[in-house]
């Protein structure tokens, strides 16, 4: 085994988990929370130790499949231990061990949490949480060949240890121009995430935290009550407080025509025609005045932000519903396809 070349490379890879961290320092330091100092405390000895690592020399440059899937195990348990701690200094987990099991379900995607309220996590370490969703989602080696000049048939022997499957392919020749081209349509695809969610009134920290984990397809969110808890409120100033508790009441399915009816969209097109119909609105929009059209957008979401306290309460107590004997018979009835016995607890 090249043990200087898995050295150095181990070394890049703590480099950037320590410049991935920065977003969240910088999260932590708008919001004040006082969590800036978790990752100075993280980022600052992996940094060095990364550097280090780094400035290792290997005599021949070529590597083996052996080295790859070292590469590969090693990173994954150095990215995980160093990762966890700015988790367990936020004091919301009784150990470290925790902390670790939770970074480790936001790098592999899993979405398995020990938090019954995340929402208790300081704005900085919440965003941390999420983002690894987001780094893991493409998966973390596959960022470093992104970024790290590799020979292509160096950085083939990783992807083969990262990617499931029999064999690893690639779209153009260059591994590292492939990891660029499918880490532009992630991060677009992001992008198109949280603008939907500011369009729906919900703020900008949160559609990044939910955004992180939808593209990831990991799940993690920001309260306890996860996207439902978004919902109540603003439905009934959309439809009317009446009509809102029948749709929550009742929870019957409603087609497009009915929605278009009571205000929940704007249009009903067929599937084929909705890329059409959005560039006509969009074409329209844009021909009117831009600093109105700011003015506007920051009314709405000024109007809007007031119910972040009402859906705060509901993510609340939604969490306090899950760990009832009644949350319990529901979900256990969802699973056997049986109507749930929910007499007993009126």
């Amino acid at each position: 085994m090249n043990k200087p070349r898995v050295l150095n490379i181990l070394g890049k890879i703590i480099l950037t988990e320590a410049l991935l961290m920065l977003p969240s320092l910088v999260v932590s330091l708008i919001y004040g929370d006082g969590d800036y100092w978790y990752f100075l405390v993280t980022m600052f000895p992996a940094a060095i130790l990364g550097f280090c690592l780094s400035r290792v020399q290997p005599r021949e440059a070529k590597m083996t499949s052996r080295d790859g899937y070292c590469i590969v195990a090693y990173a994954w348990i150095l990215i995980s231990i160093i990762g966890a701690v700015p988790l367990y200094l936020s004091g919301q987990f009784t150990s470290y061990f925790q902390a670790f099991f939770e970074i480790v379900s936001g790098f592999t995607t899993t979405g398995a949490s020990v938090l019954a309220k995340p929402e208790l996590l300081p704005h900085g370490v919440l965003f941390w949480r999420s983002f690894t969703h987001w780094i893991g989602g493409m998966g973390v080696l596959v960022f470093v060949l992104m970024i790290i000049p590799m020979k292509n048939d160096n950085s083939m022997h990783l992807v083969r240890a990262e990617v499931p499957g029999p064999m690893a392919g690639k779209l153009v020749p260059r591994m590292k121009q492939t990891s660029m081209i499918l880490y532009g349509i992630y991060t677009a695809m992001t992008a198109v995430l949280v603008a939907l969610l500011l369009l729906g009134d919900v703020s900008l920290f949160d559609s990044l935290c939910l955004s992180f984990g939808a593209a990831g397809t990991g799940g993690f969110a920001v309260s306890s009550a996860g996207i439902a808890g978004y919902g109540s409120a603003y439905l009934a100033r959309i439809v009317g407080e009446k009509k809102a508790r029948e749709m929550w009441y009742l929870c019957r399915k409603y087609s497009a025509d009915d929605c278009l009816k009571m205000g929940l969209v704007n249009a009903v097109v067929e599937p084929d025609k909705l890329l059409e119909e959005t560039d006509k609105w969009v074409d329209e929009i844009v021909n009117n005045s831009p600093t109105a059209l700011a003015a506007l957008k920051a009314s709405f979401n000024a109007d809007s932000d007031a119910l972040w306290g009402v859906q705060s309460m509901a993510g609340v107590a939604l969490g306090v519903y899950y760990g009832t004997e009644e949350a319990k018979e529901v979900g256990a009835a969802f699973r056997e396809k049986r109507t749930p016995d929910v007499a007993k607890y009126r």
